[in-house]
């Protein structure tokens, strides 16, 4: 059975909410502030208003993660995608207003891996690839940081 992994990082990012929206909806300019993103691209599906985008992200351990999303129908304030390709499962990001102004950004992610080599990896060596998650979601958070908070 292939092992599935579950993830949450929230973020505290100094602009509103619409403009941080705007931002991580945009996947085919993630490479442009999320170091950890080698590649991004943005379609449109077949289906009137839905879209569909693929990412390549590379973190500290020496491989490349290929995945094609699909935007899932949220409520106002959430983006949500299926995920296919060496994962499969899906994500969030959920957005609310803080109190300072701000927004809160809790991502959340439920996968499991589909690539033969992550697979071999996790069986040994489950903490490092948590480890590998946690780099690029904490160098994902100052990318935005920086472009946002200008």
């Amino acid at each position: 059975m292939a092992p599935d992994f579950r993830f949450r990082s929230v973020w505290r990012i100094g602009a509103e909410p619409d403009a941080v929206q705007a931002v991580l909806t945009d996947v085919a300019a993630y490479p442009q502030w999320w170091p950890s993103v080698v590649e991004g691209r943005l379609e449109a599906s077949g289906e009137p208003g839905r879209r569909e985008g693929s990412l390549g992200m590379r973190g500290p351990l020496p491989y490349t993660l290929r995945v094609r999303l699909t935007q899932m129908d949220a409520p106002d304030g959430v983006l949500a995608a299926r995920i296919r390709g060496d994962l499969l499962g899906w994500c969030s990001w959920h957005l609310s207003p803080s109190s300072d102004g701000g927004t809160c950004v809790v991502f959340q992610q439920h996968v499991i891996l589909q690539r033969r080599s992550l697979r071999a990896i996790a069986r040994v060596a489950t903490g490092r690839l948590r480890a590998n998650h946690d780099a690029v979601m904490r160098a994902g958070e100052a990318g935005l940081r920086a472009l946002l908070e200008r």
